[in-house]
């Protein structure tokens, strides 16, 4: 009987901790469905998870990510922790890609390259208008960002960002812009003479490789 009395204690314990957690994310769909702080479609972050909201249920919530596949969030989740709408409010959002030319480049001829890329790529918004920000005067490079607004329900941020570097790659190589790559100079103390050693292979090597 004592078996039995501590195993239902148990039992009845664990029913009670998962009915708790069952009525907590239910309350949580109930006032997501009210209050309505995310909807179908929209482009949220929540504990590194990032995607687009596919179904919201009553228990949980549906979340797929940009490779396809979906993310089953507790709806109390949604709630308690964090969450990055990016598309709250409105659909556009914004992206940025950094480019590096190398020193003596016309930062102008680089700034126009990048806002004339922005302006033929079809799915970049008017408005807010893409701008271009010379970043920093990099070791190897003179560094700079294209920012600009898209439409987060038309395209993927990681596609538009791809689309926009190969128009990037192609204009700058009809513009003559050439892309920094990583450069190191190496300063030779000439006030006196170098130093060079030679050494003679041990005669143990010679003969190891004599044989083979």
């Amino acid at each position: 009987r004592r078996v039995l009395f501590r195993s239902g204690g148990t039992l009845a314990i664990g029913i009670g901790f998962g009915a708790q957690n069952l009525l907590k994310n239910f309350i949580s769909g109930v006032i997501l469905s009210l209050e309505r702080p995310f909807k179908v479609g929209d482009l949220v972050e929540v504990e590194n998870i990032l995607g687009y909201i596919r179904q919201i249920g009553m228990r949980a919530s549906v979340i797929r990510h940009f490779d396809g596949t979906d993310t089953l969030v507790p709806n109390s989740t949604l709630l308690e922790n964090r969450v990055s709408n990016l598309t709250f409010g409105d659909n556009a959002m914004r992206g940025s890609i950094e480019v590096g030319a190398a020193y003596g480049s016309s930062t102008q001829d680089i700034r126009r390259a990048l806002l004339s890329v922005a302006e033929e790529h079809g799915l970049v918004l008017d408005k807010p208008s893409p701008s271009v920000q010379f970043t920093d005067f990099g070791d190897n490079a003179l560094e700079l960002r294209l920012l600009y607004w898209f439409d987060a329900t038309n395209v993927r941020p990681e596609v538009i960002a791809s689309d926009l570097r190969f128009m990037v790659d192609r204009a700058f190589r009809k513009a003559g812009i050439v892309f920094a790559f990583p450069q190191r100079d190496i300063h030779f103390d000439d006030s006196k003479p170098l130093k060079i050693e030679m050494s003679e292979k041990p005669k143990n090597m010679k003969r190891d490789q004599e044989s083979s």
